[in-house]
């Protein structure tokens, strides 16, 4: 593109000076002009040649616009996430960190595993913190050449340093999630993702019906997620 410009620039400079410096064109024969009629006719030809060669930046045309790469089979990502949810019944706030990762089984479909770091605040009982382990499988819904929308769905199991939920649950806890949400691509391998989740959690009543009181919480989540 810069090098068609610079052509077209310069002929106009060199070629059409002459007419310029005659004054108004005359009746004279119409071999006088013909040169530089040319000119301008060859450097007009060559800028659309140019543009199609491809010299315009690739965000620009569609060969150059991001590809949905996440959804090639076999692909491995890895995310770090953080959020919160809350259970109002009990008034539990349940903040959580992620790490995990992604392996794709095909341009819709992908399994997850996550390492989760639990930190429950419950009034007027205190706090607690836990460690869990969750298996989920993952859907694109629906997806551009730079955002995708998820859901994930999925079950895990976790271990609190405490009861959970104070007083009344168990240290051991099994979980259900389910999750909706956005990803928006911001290169070759970075990926902002958020999303909103629910979580069940309780311990199918191992020790009994009055020590699983249960937790049902709803909240978000945000992180990054790279791919290999």
């Amino acid at each position: 593109m810069r090098a068609a410009l610079g052509i077209l620039a310069t002929l106009l400079r060199f070629q059409l000076r002459p007419l310029a410096a005659v004054g108004p064109v005359s009746r004279g024969p119409r071999q006088q002009r013909a040169p530089q009629i040319l000119s301008v006719l060859l450097a007009l030809c060559l800028l659309p040649s140019s543009v199609l060669a491809g010299e315009l930046p690739a965000a620009q045309t569609e060969e150059g616009l991001p590809q949905t790469v996440e959804f090639r089979p076999g692909r491995w990502s890895m995310f770090l996430l953080g959020g919160a949810m809350r259970e109002h019944k009990d008034d539990i706030l349940l903040r959580y960190g992620i790490a995990g990762f992604e392996h794709t089984f095909s341009d819709r479909f992908s399994g997850l595993v996550e390492l989760v770091r639990y930190d429950v605040k419950q009034e007027p009982d205190g706090t607690t913190d836990g460690l869990g382990l969750n298996l989920l499988a993952g859907l694109n819904l629906y997806r551009t050449q730079r955002f995708v929308f998820f859901g994930a769905a999925g079950l895990g199991i976790a271990d609190f340093e405490r009861r959970m939920p104070l007083p009344d649950g168990t240290h051991f806890n099994f979980t259900i999630h389910g999750r909706l949400g956005l990803r928006w691509l911001l290169g070759d391998r970075f990926w902002l993702q958020a999303a909103a989740q629910y979580m069940h959690l309780s311990n199918a009543d191992m020790e009994g019906e009055a020590r699983n009181p249960s937790f049902d919480g709803f909240g978000g989540y945000g992180g990054l997620v790279v791919q290999f």
